[in-house]
């Protein structure tokens, strides 16, 4: 996941965007006679820290998704042609099984999945504060290029397409319900006050500070921004929920599978199964699975001080039942 404000970026970085950007003429020569995918998109949801990583690693070792991994990723601006270029190369073939470790969201080998914000960025950022786009600002989206480019992905590997949670599309489900028929939507749930004490890890570890905000922004940030670090993690857990509660159940309820945290570190078997259900109901076709793990333990234990932990758990409770004073 991303922080609010990026560093300065490294001299490959700045290679990668200068490739991205020569490789978008190529890109949109080459897509330019698709349309929108023809199987079940899949979108995987959820607060920062619910086991949104932990699922997209569990469907990319299932086999039959087309997923964007670490190296996809670099062409953000070209995935079609990164898709090429990854089969090209062989980097899906020699994947070593996940270990199904991760550091704040981020996994690492060229294989792993990524969950292509830069990708997403390209849509959805219009310059407004929040990852929340108004009746306005969705207006503007460009909807047509957006399921090309998702299409394309799809003919490319001739899979259905699996994402995992980006920011904005927790915030859009409306939008992408409508623009991709049948799509499907895995809402991962953690207990609120342990997403909200890992939040907080994660702030210190890649930020160095928990008073810094970290990943999505829901519509209320601007409100949330200037309270204290356990106000502003609550309400980004709280209204995150709050959004996905609102939107998801407006879909049919074959549309949307359920993903508790606990539940699928029990039987991540029998979970990965009600997902390929679910795509198969909405018209996809996948393989037999691969081996997956039995089980996973759970990392819901305390981890910072116990004071801490009553700020975020009365904070939870304030924003659950209406906004604090």
């Amino acid at each position: 996941m991303t922080p609010v404000a990026e560093g300065p970026r490294s001299p490959a970085e700045d290679v990668v965007r200068q490739a991205n950007e020569a490789l978008l003429v190529l890109e949109d020569r080459l897509t330019s006679g698709f349309e929108g995918p023809g199987r079940p998109v899949t979108f995987i949801l959820g607060p920062p820290r619910t086991g949104t990583t932990l699922i997209s690693q569990l469907l990319a070792d299932r086999g039959g998704f087309a997923y964007v991994s670490n190296f996809l990723a670099r062409f953000w601006l070209a995935p079609y042609v990164g898709s090429r270029l990854e089969q090209e190369v062989g980097v899906r073939e020699v994947r070593p099984r996940s270990t199904y470790r991760s550091r704040s969201g981020a996994t690492r080998g060229p294989a792993e999945p990524h969950e292509f914000t830069f990708f997403w960025n390209r849509w959805f950022e219009l310059g407004q504060v929040t990852q929340k786009l108004g009746p306005a600002e969705l207006e503007r989206v460009d909807a047509a290029g957006l399921a090309r480019s998702v299409g394309a992905l799809e003919a490319a590997w001739e899979r259905p397409v699996v994402f995992k949670n980006s920011f904005w599309c927790n915030f859009q489900v409306a939008f992408l319900a409508d623009l991709f028929p049948g799509s499907v939507f895995v809402r991962c749930r953690r207990a609120p006050e342990w997403a909200a004490q890992s939040i907080a890890l994660s702030r210190e570890a890649l930020l160095g500070s928990r008073e810094r905000w970290w990943s999505m922004k829901p519509a209320e940030f601007p409100r949330l921004r200037d309270l204290p670090w356990w106000e502003q993690i609550a309400g980004q857990v709280a209204f995150t929920e709050r959004e996905l509660s609102r939107s998801l159940a407006a879909l049919a309820p074959e549309r949307v599978v359920e993903a508790p945290y606990l539940e699928v570190c029990r039987d991540p078997r029998g979970f990965v199964q009600r997902v390929a259900e679910a795509v198969r109901t909405a018209g996809g076709e996948l393989p037999p699975p691969a081996a997956l793990p039995e089980g996973f333990e759970p990392t819901n234990e305390a981890r910072i001080d116990p004071r801490d932990v009553r700020r975020l758990e009365e904070a939870l409770e304030r924003f659950s039942s209406g906004e604090p004073d």
